[in-house]
């Protein structure tokens, strides 16, 4: 208690003089200054926190709905995928069709069928495969283009292997081995038989 004590009689001698008197007035000016410039600053800091969290919330919405967007156009394009693909397995494999089919498209980019051969493959699940040898050529361009478009035949049709190697006699032209694999969906008669 006594320091208290003192400690008050200290400062009562020291506010006596005029110096500190102002220094103090100073001091008090300038704390109030300071709170007074908090009470108008804080709640403008909260309202612009608040601003920050509102705009990051909004940005994280708009990002979730382009990505809702991006996914739906991505389902629907996939579903227009295998709707075609249901189809072409739906149209059946025909040897003589598959031939004239690859024959057009063949002449359409100006390649030469050399080589063909069909084979029965054995069925998958309720499909049937029917594997396809096939011996092209052309120049690279055309057999690339050629092959480009194999999938735009009437039916499902794979492009299983390609092998590809350059033709001496011919500058510029290749020949392409090609492997393709026709599938057609077995419909419950065609299972049975």
């Amino acid at each position: 208690m006594n320091r208290l004590v003192l400690l008050r009689e200290q400062l009562h001698y020291a506010t006596r003089h005029p110096l500190v008197r102002r220094i103090a007035w100073v001091d008090a000016a300038l704390l109030a200054l300071v709170l007074a410039t908090t009470g108008f600053w804080w709640p403008a800091h909260s309202a612009h926190r608040a601003v920050l969290a509102q705009t990051e919330e909004t940005r994280r919405l708009m990002v979730e709905a382009m990505h809702s967007a991006e996914l739906a156009r991505a389902y629907q394009r996939a579903a227009q995928a295998v709707e075609r693909i249901e189809r072409k397995l739906d149209v059946p494999v025909k040897q003589a069709a598959l031939v004239e089919a690859l024959g057009k498209l063949a002449r359409k980019h100006g390649v030469r069928i050399v080589s063909e051969s069909f084979d029965e493959g054995k069925m998958q699940g309720s499909y049937q495969a029917t594997v396809l040898d096939l011996s092209v050529q052309g120049k690279y361009g055309e057999v690339r283009a050629f092959l480009g478009e194999v999938s735009t035949l009437p039916t499902l049709v794979v492009i299983q292997e390609a092998r590809l190697e350059r033709l001496r006699e011919s500058a510029g032209s290749i020949r392409a081995q090609l492997q393709l694999v026709a599938y057609r969906a077995l419909t419950a008669k065609s299972a049975r038989s």
